[in-house]
Parts: structure tokens; sequence; C-alpha cells
């Protein structure tokens, strides 16, 4: 599959928020993680209704890109949590790119 160009303008905070909401998985795991305290991969594999491997991918990408955190626990016993600063003043910096 070609790889899209770049869009212009859109970087930093705002891309990697870009990147973060384009992805439905992505979405449906931040989207619980910002709902609840905590929650382990299991959890949030139940209440998104993704599969398993799908919502570790989500999970760590997520982690990777700064919108959420490991809080508690080691591989599969891990507790995520959302970066709530994070995710806000990235998803205000894509809003803002977005009105231009």
């Amino acid at each position: 599959m070609p790889r899209r160009p770049p869009i212009p303008d859109l970087t930093g905070a705002a891309l990697n928020a870009h990147r973060v909401v384009q992805n439905e998985s992505r979405l449906l795991c931040l989207r619980h993680l910002l709902r609840v305290a905590s929650a382990s991969r299991t959890e949030v594999t139940r209440a998104t209704g993704l599969a398993v491997t799908t919502t570790m991918d989500a999970l760590n990408e997520l982690e990777e890109r700064g919108f959420i955190r490991v809080v508690d626990g080691r591989d599969r016993d891990r507790r995520y949590a959302a970066n709530r600063e994070r995710v806000t003043t990235e998803l205000l910096a894509f809003v803002s790119w977005v009105l231009g």
C-alpha cells in the first residue's frame, strides 16, 4: 500500500494526536482509559471488544506516544492509566491546527 504524503504544517503535538485518533483501536482504548482510573490489558480488551493482539498493539502505541502510562505491574498484569495532561494538550494542538 502506498504511503500517503505528509499533511502540510501538521507537526509536533498536533501530528502526534492525529496519529492516535486516526486509528479506531487506539481511540477506543484511549477512550476507555480516560473513563477509568486504571485498567489492565484484559479489562481494556473486554471493554472495547477488540482482539487481544489488537489491544496490545494499541496500548503499546499509546504508551510510546505518551498518551498512557503503566501504573502498576509487569507484562500481562500491567495496569494502564491515561496521561490526561498530555492527551488534553495534544488534542487541543490538533484541534487548533484543524481550525487553522
